[in-house]
């Protein structure tokens, strides 16, 4: 597989840009938040860990099976998130996009625009013609995400991943090509 170009994407409010090491502080903060803990079985990670976490997203980008972007403030450059398209499987045209928002950043529609921006090139300039959203059940906001920009609601995977030592349901979302256009 050939390397992924990253792509400068704004749309005025926020910017996503490469993931470099001075980001790990807002990891570790979002991380170690309950809110966040409660949909994900992450656990804190110390620096050094999460550093090998922003590298190993340089090496899947190197590699053309993912690419991970710092959710920024376009006015002030202050990390808000992380958005990640990964599992990129070019033979079948299909990838899945994973989000988080710090704490202070929720509320005000950055995974929105996040994930508005990176499907339009996902879907458009690296040519995929289909992006997956997962989320559990009881994950209201990131489903809410899905159906705000566009994602359609496909069904439920039962016992879809391993989860808190036991098995999760998963609710799967699709955005496809054509949905781009007819929107």
């Amino acid at each position: 597989m050939s390397s992924i170009s990253r792509p400068a994407l704004s749309d005025g409010v926020i910017r996503l840009r490469a993931e470099h090491a001075d980001d790990a502080a807002a990891h570790a903060a979002t991380f170690a938040d309950p809110e966040f803990l409660r949909f994900s079985d992450w656990h804190p990670l110390l620096h050094g860990e999460i550093v090998e976490r922003i590298h190993g997203y340089e090496v899947q980008r190197e590699e053309g099976v993912g690419i991970a972007f710092a959710i920024t403030a376009a006015v002030d450059g202050s990390v808000l998130g992380e958005i990640t398209v990964n599992g990129i499987d070019k033979s079948r045209s299909v990838a899945s996009i994973d989000y988080w928002l710090t704490p202070d950043a929720r509320g005000r529609g950055a995974s929105t625009r996040a994930v508005r921006l990176v499907a339009a090139w996902a879907l458009g300039n690296l040519g995929l013609e289909r992006l997956e959203i997962t989320c559990g059940p009881d994950n209201v906001a990131s489903r809410r995400v899905a159906e705000r920009t566009g994602f359609r609601f496909e069904g439920r995977l039962r016992s879809h991943i391993p989860f808190k030592g036991h098995r999760r349901d998963s609710l799967l979302f699709s955005l496809i090509r054509q949905d781009l256009a007819a929107g």
